[in-house]
């Protein structure tokens, strides 16, 4: 993914997230960051993401989905 999961969702708004397209049906749902984790000594581990509320609310069988991205 490199830096890619950082990129802004909308021209309108600072949220920074990432998409995804659902190989089977080409429906998309995405994701806004919540979180930036950090080790004990401020360095960046890993970002917390959530459904963006439009995406919960499109896709409801997505129910409270997460996603995690480590920075490996």
């Amino acid at each position: 993914m490199g830096n890619r999961h950082l990129q802004p969702l909308y021209d309108d708004a600072c949220d920074v997230g990432f998409a995804v397209k659902s190989s089977q049906s080409g429906d998309v749902v995405t994701f806004h960051m919540v979180k930036v984790m950090t080790d004990g000594e401020g360095e960046v581990t890993g970002w917390e993401y959530e459904l963006t509320a439009e995406s919960a609310r499109k896709h409801s069988e997505c129910g409270r989905m997460t996603a995690v991205v480590f920075n490996d």
